[in-house]
């Protein structure tokens, strides 16, 4: 019981970095059509 628990909580960790490396990538993407988009080449 006590292992799985600490499994569990392994898991998690990892999702929660997946999500904050995926949402870092998304918000550069954004950054770079954004700058794109001023610089008026689409």
């Amino acid at each position: 019981m006590e292992e799985h628990f600490s499994y569990q909580i392994k898991f998690n960790k990892n999702q929660i970095a997946n999500l904050e490396t995926s949402h870092r990538l998304y918000s550069m993407k954004i950054k770079e059509q954004t700058r794109k988009l001023a610089a008026g080449c689409t």
